[in-house]
């Protein structure tokens, strides 16, 4: 099992409903050398991504759940932006991909400048806790996110039910340009912390 911080993730109904269940999946399937951090627990001023995890073999990568997703439904694309009803209104949301590419670009660039650091790959993925990717293709989101770095409902089923993280581990390594050659050794690991 992954290292979730807060140890609490999983189960504490003060974190949103979605986070709980993908924190619940990554943390049942994935292994006990793999970190989960739940950022905004750091920062409530939605300035950081939803979470971070560091993988020995992938590297890290940066996760973002669709907005309000456990509180409304996905429409679709209207004019290349998501469209969701919540409380009985309308209305765009921005990318949960671009918004998770935009964090792992300030990471990469952190990371670029330290000399053990600066080769460790950092990737993104959103996360669609209650679409699959059909129906994803369907309501033409694959127009204005890319869809193979992304994690979706019957992924989070697997992981959960089963253990299984195959779903995870490949959007992972599509995430992060594949897995590495050799993990990361303790050090890169105790920096990267």
């Amino acid at each position: 099992m992954a290292l979730l911080i807060p140890d609490s993730l999983r189960s504490n109904r003060v974190f949103p409903a979605t986070v709980r269940r993908v924190a619940g999946a990554l943390g049942t399937s994935l292994d006990n050398d793999v970190t989960v951090w739940y950022e905004p627990m750091f920062d409530r001023t939605d300035t950081r991504p939803d979470l971070v995890v560091l993988d020995p073999r992938y590297g890290v990568v940066v996760i973002e759940l669709l907005k309000g997703a456990d509180k409304s439904q996905l429409l679709g694309v209207v004019n290349g932006e998501l469209r969701i009803a919540s409380d009985g209104q309308e209305h765009s949301i921005p990318s949960p991909l671009i918004r998770a590419d935009q964090f792992a670009a300030s990471l990469r660039a952190a990371l670029s400048a330290h000399p053990t650091l600066s080769k460790v790959p950092v990737g993104a993925l959103a996360v669609f806790t209650n679409q699959t990717r059909e129906s994803a293709d369907a309501k033409r989101v694959g127009t204005v996110v890319d869809l193979d770095r992304c994690l979706f409902k019957p992924d989070l089923d697997l992981a959960l039910s089963e253990s299984d993280p195959a779903p995870m581990l490949r959007a992972f390594a599509r995430a992060a340009g594949g897995a590495l050659s050799t993990p990361l050794t303790d050090e890169a690991l105790a920096l990267l912390r």
